[in-house]
């Protein structure tokens, strides 16, 4: 999809916004906030199409790299939704050029919680995560809303360069990789259950933190 019937998409999706022409004129001049602030205003379901748009128009690295990373925060299914193929999600980041070597280890100890799908598929997962127990979140979380198949655990080696995308924004110390490597299953379901309800329990009290300082300003 060219940027121009793009556009025309999004603007029906915005025909709500009051600055909404405005918004999008300072997208196209190059405007990075501005970039932000059309993803942060779009509905959810829009916000990929919005990331679309916005790497369609040949606009700077910066502004790329913030159009996807306020999506992917927001929700990273719609993301990948809109890419459609895993090579087509591959080329978005690597284009917009995420670069962490400066903060990252030579060599990533990483984790993949999930639930419902076989060991071959899970490993060709793209979202990793730094910390185990958020793994452990992760894997028996969605089995606990839906009940379908059981949770899994798998843990790998990931070169940093091999990484396209680090973000600990929700704490929860995302790694993107798009190279399938050698996994292992990491634990058993009990443990995975334990530390996924300590994870709750820790995600509970930071946001109950969050909501009291709130009230306090």
């Amino acid at each position: 999809m060219k940027a121009p019937e793009t556009e025309e998409r999004l603007r029906a999706a915005l025909s709500w916004c009051s600055h909404a022409d405005e918004l999008l004129d300072q997208v196209k001049a190059g405007d990075p906030k501005a970039a932000r602030n059309l993803i942060f205003t779009l509905d959810n379901m829009y916000r990929g199409l919005g990331v679309r748009w916005v790497l369609a128009l040949k606009l700077s690295q910066e502004c790329e790299r913030v159009a996807i990373s306020e999506a992917w925060i927001h929700d990273h299914r719609v993301v990948r939704a809109e890419a459609g193929r895993r090579d087509t999600l591959y080329r978005w980041f690597w284009n917009a050029n995420f670069n962490y070597y400066w903060e990252l280890p030579v060599w990533l100890t990483v984790w993949h919680g999930t639930s419902g799908v076989g060991l071959e598929r899970a490993r060709r997962g793209v979202s990793w995560t730094r910390d185990r127990d958020t793994a452990c979140w992760f894997a028996t979380r969605y089995w606990n809303a839906d009940r379908k198949g059981k949770p899994l655990v798998l843990k790998r080696r990931v070169w940093r360069e091999d990484v396209r995308y680090y973000s600990n924004d929700r704490q929860e110390n995302e790694v993107l990789g798009f190279r399938p490597g050698n996994v292992k299953v990491d634990g058993t379901p009990d443990e995975w259950f334990a530390r996924g309800a300590a994870k709750e329990a820790e995600n509970h009290a930071d946001r109950m933190r969050w909501l009291t300082s709130e009230a306090a300003a």
